[in-house]
């Protein structure tokens, strides 16, 4: 079956959910804080876990909405019009870099015991080795484009051609969207992997500042993003 390349109903409809999304991010996170607060005033373990699983339940879905657009245009993932130039800045490989997330528990989680220091140490270790796996992997599918830029793919792709290279230059693409969509896949698949071995580490309480940390951060970089501009024309 043929792929839908046409990007502007894809932007326009992503762009509609991260609004939706984003303004729910804000609310989990004063949710977040709110929970940090009573939980140093009291035990409220049940109430921490509680709050925990609807922000990884928020994650989840941003999660599951990727591919929709992916199945469609991956392109688009790796250069997303809908973020500006300096939100692109920050993204790896059409999401967040995993050791980020390490960072924010180093700096944002204070009482670590060292049984929880030692898993962290080994966890940065073999996330940081993964990583280099796949940036090897993003590097070589660069290197082997020969010209257009993901951005320009995002948006040309599909079209039909006039003189007569339309099947060779559709072969190329594919092989490209192929090997970007499961670079993108195993990239996810290490985020995802990379925060549950987190969770399995902290505490609730612990796991409350992470979040509220992680959350305040994302926003940080979208409200500058909104300051900063520079979108890509679509």
């Amino acid at each position: 079956m043929a792929e839908n390349y046409n990007s502007i109903p894809l932007v326009e409809t992503f762009q509609t959910f991260l609004g939706s999304w984003m303004i729910k991010q804000e609310e989990y996170l004063q949710e977040l804080l709110h929970f940090i607060t009573k939980s140093e005033e009291e035990e409220e373990d049940e109430e921490n876990k509680n709050i925990i699983e609807l922000v990884m339940a928020h994650y989840l879905e941003y999660l599951q909405t990727k591919p929709t657009i992916s199945e469609q245009n991956v392109f688009l993932m790796f250069s997303p019009p809908w973020f500006s130039s300096f939100e692109r800045s920050h993204i790896w490989i059409a999401g967040f870099k995993p050791a980020l997330a390490l960072r924010v528990v180093i700096s944002s989680v204070t009482n670590l015991g060292e049984e929880q220091s030692r898993k962290l140490s080994r966890l940065i270790m073999e996330i940081k080795t993964k990583e280099k796996v796949l940036a090897d992997r993003h590097a070589r599918i660069q290197e082997s484009m020969a010209g257009p830029t993901i951005l320009e793919l995002a948006r040309h792709v599909g079209q039909v051609a006039r003189n007569g290279t339309v099947g060779r230059i559709e072969r190329e693409v594919e092989i490209l969207r192929s090997s970007l969509k499961d670079l993108m896949e195993c990239a996810d698949h290490l985020r995802v992997t990379t925060i549950m071995k987190i969770m399995d580490i902290l505490s609730p309480p612990q796991l409350l500042r992470f979040l509220a940390a992680a959350a305040h951060l994302q926003l940080r970089i979208h409200r500058w993003g909104r300051l900063r501009g520079s979108y890509p024309a679509q």
